[in-house]
């Protein structure tokens, strides 16, 4: 487990199952907790994976053409004040000034807004594709994060090259996983990969036996 402490390997997963609202970001933190209760590998992903939906967000709303035209609007006010007085204290003020709009807003962003609403009842017929296209206008950017994150490739596999020796994607002995989990591995399987290059510290056999235990905790076998 010591190798897992420098990588992010799963970071990506742990962006889907966040997007999930269902699960969020609270049970992400609750499952590393719960496979890694020594040491400080849980506390680095919770970190890591924090960091990366902040920057994806940042990302995403720098796009956005709503902003992008705010920002410039602010920026153009802004380098007119700048033109006319250039000195230092004059710039300290301009920045000092936006700082106290921010505060007297009191806005939080979309992403901790998502974050710290009520995570959706579980049930077996939950659509998490339908529930993003319903709630697209109440989280516009990460609703278009949603649509690209959670844009996995189609995969189909026959059910005996499932589980074969030959170019397998299970082995016999994860035959043993939950049904959901065997799907959405199979689904998955070249996202996964993806994720990788040959010189990468942890291939995909340290993913799926990452999955085995998250698999293990969801089903109570911990």
């Amino acid at each position: 487990m010591d190798r897992l402490h420098d990588t992010k390997f799963l970071v990506v997963t742990y962006v889907a199952v966040v997007l999930d609202p269902r699960y969020k970001l609270k049970y992400v933190n609750w499952s590393l907790e719960e496979m890694y209760p020594i040491g400080d590998i849980a506390c680095d992903l919770k970190k890591k994976l924090k960091a990366t939906l902040t920057r994806l967000y940042d990302f995403y709303l720098e796009k956005d053409p709503m902003h992008a035209r705010s920002s410039s609007s602010n920026k153009n006010h802004n380098k007119r004040k700048v033109n006319v007085n250039l000195i230092i204290q004059e710039k300290r003020m301009l920045k000092y000034k936006a700082h106290l709009e921010d505060e007297k807003t009191g806005e939080v962003s979309e992403l901790e807004r998502y974050l710290s609403d009520n995570q959706e009842p579980s049930y077996e017929s939950f659509d998490l594709l339908d529930w993003w296209k319903t709630n697209g206008a109440k989280y516009k950017i990460l609703g278009k994060i949603a649509r690209d994150v959670l844009a996995v490739p189609v995969s189909t596999v026959a059910s005996k090259s499932a589980f074969s020796t030959g170019g397998r994607v299970l082995d016999s002995f994860r035959s043993s996983l939950s049904p959901k989990t065997v799907q959405a591995l199979i689904c998955t399987q070249n996202w996964i990969r993806g994720v990788f290059n040959k010189n990468a510290k942890v291939g995909y056999e340290d993913v799926l036996k990452e999955i085995e235990e998250l698999d293990e905790i969801e089903n109570g076998k911990f």
